[in-house]
């Protein structure tokens, strides 16, 4: 099991760019990525069947759709080593907390079964 506090991710909007007929990541979803290895290195690699729960507290009262942080996320929890695939997602719960100050995600992993 994983729990643990991470920082607000960008957006999808803010995640991809688009530039030449390409897509890609932007330096600002890199970033994001890498600061999520930083907090998570040395975690236990979860490898079966997983259920995911977040509470996201954003940074602000503005109105803001919660999926569009997920694939920022849980993109970066992929490349820090939480799983394999976040296609090992069977159950995803995403709950809107709280604003705090500079925004912060609870995210908690657990093996289904």
């Amino acid at each position: 099991m994983i729990a643990t506090h991470l920082p607000y991710p960008p957006s999808v909007n803010e995640y991809w760019l688009y530039a030449q007929g390409r897509v890609y990541i932007s330096p600002q979803g890199r970033e994001y990525s890498r600061r999520v290895g930083r907090l998570l290195a040395g975690i236990p690699r979860s490898t079966g069947r997983l259920r995911v729960a977040i509470v996201t507290h954003q940074p602000d009262r503005r109105v803001r759709d919660l999926d569009n942080i997920l694939k920022c996320l849980l993109d970066s929890l992929t490349r820090a080593g939480a799983w394999d695939s976040d296609g090992q997602i069977d159950e995803l719960a995403i709950i809107r907390g709280e604003p705090v100050r500079e925004g912060t995600v609870e995210v908690i992993v657990s093996e289904i079964g």
